[in-house]
């Protein structure tokens, strides 16, 4: 699982190798900002086999439960440790959150918030910039 806001930016090879080495457990980052009293996950990345119960869960939760939550990261950390299901913490190159400060070695950068994403956003309409025919720059418009 990858949200829309991460940016990967290396082989995630050895992240495969890892979920196929270990089907039952779920592997992500704790969240570096959160305050529960339980562990609260980064659900920006999320390694999980294909059939694991957890993202059926995760959906049925979140329509009949989101209100009780601030948002959906915080109500499947929750059941994680309601349910107690097995999670192996994911190395933060894998989900390094944006807010933390540049990470050369960060394999996938989570850009969390608005400030990130337009940071983002600006990113990839640099990237999707180029020169027509005539010479000049044509630049495809992103609208947050």
């Amino acid at each position: 699982w990858l949200d829309l806001d991460c940016q990967v930016k290396g082989p995630l090879q050895p992240l495969w190798d890892q979920i196929t080495s270990n089907p039952t457990p779920i592997l992500m980052a704790l969240d570096p900002f959160a305050k529960q009293p339980y562990p609260v996950y980064n659900s920006g990345v999320i390694g999980f086999p294909q059939d694991h119960p957890i993202l059926p869960m995760w959906v049925d939760k979140t329509i009949e439960e989101n209100h009780l939550f601030r948002d959906d990261q915080e109500l499947l950390s929750y059941w994680i440790e309601q349910r107690q299901v097995l999670v192996h913490r994911l190395d933060p190159v894998y989900n390094w959150n944006i807010g933390q400060g540049n990470n050369p070695a960060a394999l996938i950068e989570h850009w969390v918030g608005q400030f990130a994403k337009q940071v983002l956003r600006d990113r990839i309409g640099q990237l999707l910039s180029y020169n027509t025919d005539d010479g000049s720059q044509s630049l495809v418009d992103i609208k947050p």
